[in-house]
C-alpha cells in the first residue's frame, strides 16, 4: 500500500497574511512506484515520475494542468499525445531529452501560481529540493523539524529533530 510522502499545495499569495488561498493540490504517493495525483475537479490525472526527476516532473504536471501553459502544451504535444490525458508515464511516454526540454520550457516560465512543497521525511523529492532555485515561482519548502514515530517492527518509538526553534 503507499504512502503519501509529499503534497504541492498551489494558489495564490494572501495579499496581507502571508500563507496560500489553495486551489489545487498535487500528492506524491509511494509505494512500488511513485505517482502524482491531482484532481482537478472531477478529473483524477496521475503521473508515474521518473525517479531521477520526481519533482521537476511534478512542476511539468502542474506547468501543464494548473498554469496551462501554452509553451508547455505546444512542446508536449510535439512528444506526445497525452497532453490532455489523465495517465502520463513518465519514463514510458517521453525520452529523455524530451524530458529535459519540457523541464527547461518550465523553468523558462514566470507566470506560476505561488507554491508550497510539504515533504515528510523520507520522501523521495527530499534530495531534489534544490530545484526549485531553478523555477521562477513564488515558493515555501515545508520539511519536518521534528517527528516522533513509533515502529511496529521494532516496537519503539524515535524521536528525530527538536521543537524548540
Amino acid at each position: 500500500m503507499a504512502a503519501t510522502t509529499a503534497h504541492i499545495l498551489i494558489g495564490r499569495a494572501h495579499p496581507n497574511d502571508g500563507g496560500l488561498v489553495t486551489v489545487h493540490r498535487i500528492e506524491l504517493s509511494e509505494g512500488s512506484r511513485p505517482a502524482w495525483t491531482l484532481k482537478k475537479g472531477a478529473r483524477r490525472i496521475v503521473w508515474i515520475p521518473t525517479l531521477e526527476h520526481t519533482l521537476e516532473d511534478a512542476l511539468l504536471m502542474a506547468a501543464l494542468h494548473v498554469v496551462e501553459s501554452d509553451a508547455v502544451r505546444a512542446l508536449f504535444g510535439q512528444f506526445s499525445d497525452k497532453a490532455d490525458g489523465n495517465r502520463v508515464e513518465m519514463y514510458d511516454d517521453l525520452t529523455a531529452d524530451q524530458r529535459e526540454q519540457l523541464y527547461q520550457c518550465c523553468r523558462a516560465l514566470t507566470i506560476y501560481p505561488k507554491f508550497i512543497l510539504c515533504i515528510f521525511d523520507d520522501s523521495l523529492i527530499m534530495s531534489q529540493i534544490e530545484a526549485m532555485e531553478a523555477y521562477q515561482m513564488e515558493c515555501e519548502v515545508l520539511i519536518p523539524v521534528y517527528s516522533r514515530t513509533y515502529s511496529r517492527w521494532a516496537r519503539e518509538t524515535t524521536v528525530k529533530g527538536s521543537l524548540r526553534i
